[in-house]
């Protein structure tokens, strides 16, 4: 088998919680066996909708902080704009699946071991062999990375001033009450446009990976 047909069978779309990917798996499993190459699968808990779950978790979370600052519920507010941070650190920093984990299903990985006698030093390659198209996903993330920690210290900044302006008259002025639910509604069209760019990035993306069986063909012709 040539690289073009290789190239026919694995370039489409493979989320990680698709029928496809377990398809490319038992592919490349197939293809090791006919070349007589000697592999391990090793099975690992998989969390195949983690970037959805998450970022409609965070949504929803961003949202609750916009209904609390307008009905000025300050402690409410307070708690949801602390949860938000604490989420995104626990899920993407220390990888513990705090509500990604409500779905969860068995990945492998594929692993192959070429011993040597007496090596010099240890060489380990890595390759996905999942296409990155779910929601916040790195790529995609790191493109508004930069901007998650104006949200959230925006958010506990206007948690914290609801929790204050009971106190002050001058903070209970229509003006004020304008501006805080001018930038409370801004975070929620922050963590909202997270998800526009996402879904506008995916359909390129799946779209151009789509187009690459049907070039490989031509280009055996």
């Amino acid at each position: 088998m040539d690289l073009a047909e290789i190239l026919a069978q694995l370039s489409m779309p493979r989320p990680n919680q698709s029928q496809a990917l377990e398809e490319t798996a038992k592919y490349i499993q197939a293809l090791l066996k006919d070349w007589g190459i000697p592999y391990v699968v090793q099975i690992f808990p998989l969390h195949p909708y983690m970037q959805l779950i998450v970022g409609s978790t965070i949504l929803l979370l961003a949202v609750l902080l916009f209904i609390f600052l307008l009905r000025k519920k300050s402690i409410a507010a307070l708690i949801v704009a602390i949860v938000i941070p604490f989420l995104l650190i626990a899920e993407f920093e220390l990888f513990i699946p705090v509500v990604s984990g409500i779905i969860q299903k068995a990945g492998q990985d594929i692993i192959i071991v070429n011993n040597v006698p007496n090596p010099v030093r240890e060489l380990v390659f890595a390759a996905h062999f999942d296409s990155k198209t779910d929601f916040w996903d790195h790529i995609q993330r790191a493109r508004i990375y930069a901007f998650i920690p104006v949200a959230v210290v925006l958010g506990l900044i206007l948690a914290a001033f609801t929790l204050f302006s009971g106190r002050y008259a001058a903070l209970k002025k229509k003006a004020v009450t304008a501006v805080v639910v001018s930038l409370a509604g801004l975070v929620v069209v922050y963590w909202g446009l997270v998800f526009v760019l996402k879904i506008s990035m995916t359909e390129r993306w799946t779209s151009a990976i789509a187009g690459l069986p049907s070039f490989s063909r031509r280009a055996k012709k």
